[in-house]
């Protein structure tokens, strides 16, 4: 059985060429000799998928959880804790909760409990919950970023105010801005965070992207960088169709990429959502002047502005010159409430 490996294994044990014991055994095996990690976690993966009792391989996950160097084999074991051995892992969960070094392995476990939904699994989040407030309370709010201790807060349904104060963005390079939006968008899978913070965290996310994008010089980075703003403001978009910010920051990506008809409806949309405002806001400033007031401002409509360059860019010439007809003529009104025009 040398020349095997833990799929064969497991597939003899399937069409019943090996007994139970033996599968088990040879699995152990590979996990405890083997060299290649990638062939011990599905080892532990595969014995996860027999049917087992726990008499018969509690003990040896459990030894894992505890012991073993591999962070991956480490998480695979509790996992398989959780879903099949959970009345009788109970307390040595408690144990991982208490001594577990890596943050990741933590907010893996939280994972696994949270999928499962039961009464069981909820009285364990909550241990959980305590136990890391516990552990981590004396870390301050930089290091519990840098650490992951932020993430799992989050996992635990307690979104960090600082997660909508744009001094936080400054501080992030692209590789944590990846790692916050998929971050995010798991969060609202699971339904933990609510959809006025998504949106407002995706205008920052986005805001960011664009503008890490226009500051690259490799040219291949950069275009990663405007694909990123356009799948984030996308994203964001799903919670509110008619975010400004999302649709300009949307549709400046998608000119960047050559994406013109996305870009130009989404330009669109932004240009009715400005039209309907400004007959707000000329209505406030011409109150404002007829009080003598001072009006310093006039209109310019960015969403115009792209739209002319995009209908130039496709060679629709007419509406083009629409476009710019409309863009002079919102300044001109604007224009007459100008102080001494």
């Amino acid at each position: 059985m040398s020349d095997l490996n833990p799929t064969e294994i497991y597939r003899r044990y399937q069409c019943k060429e090996l007994d139970k014991v033996s599968a088990v055994g040879y699995l152990k095996s590979f996990i405890e000799n083997s060299s290649d990690e990638e062939l011990r976690v599905r080892s532990v993966e595969l014995l996860g998928e027999m049917d087992l009792k726990a008499t018969e391989v509690f003990k040896f996950l459990e030894h894992l959880v505890t012991s073993d160097a591999c962070e991956e084999i480490r998480i695979t074991s509790v996992q398989i804790i959780i879903a099949k051995f959970l009345e009788v892992g109970v307390n040595h969960l408690k144990w991982v909760f208490q001594y577990e070094k890596s943050v990741n392995c933590l907010l893996e476990i939280l994972k696994s409990l949270q999928s499962s939904k039961t009464i069981k699994t909820k009285e364990l989040i909550s241990i959980f919950e305590r136990i890391i407030e516990e552990r981590f309370a004396q870390i301050d709010e930089y290091n519990r970023e840098e650490m992951g201790i932020g993430q799992v807060e989050r996992f635990l349904g307690k979104i960090q105010p600082y997660l909508t104060d744009v001094i936080f963005y400054e501080g992030l390079d692209t590789l944590a801005l990846d790692k916050l939006y998929d971050e995010i968008v798991e969060l609202a899978e699971l339904e933990l965070i609510s959809n006025n913070i998504i949106l407002e965290i995706m205008k920052l996310i986005s805001d960011d992207y664009l503008a890490e994008g226009a500051s690259e010089h490799d040219w291949h980075e950069r275009w990663l960088l405007y694909q990123k703003a356009m799948i984030s403001s996308e994203f964001g978009l799903v919670f509110d169709p008619n975010d400004k910010n999302l649709l300009f920051n949307f549709g400046a990506a998608c000119d960047y990429l050559d994406l013109y008809y996305p870009a130009i409806n989404a330009f669109l949309r932004l240009y009715k959502i400005e039209k309907k405002l400004d007959k707000k806001k000329y209505t406030k400033l011409k109150r404002i002047k007829k009080q003598g007031g001072t009006i310093v401002e006039y209109g310019k409509s960015g969403s115009l502005d792209y739209l002319a360059q995009l209908y130039e860019k496709i060679g629709l010439t007419r509406k083009r010159i629409w476009a710019n007809e409309q863009n002079e003529k919102r300044k001109a009104k604007f224009r007459k409430l100008t102080t001494n025009w």
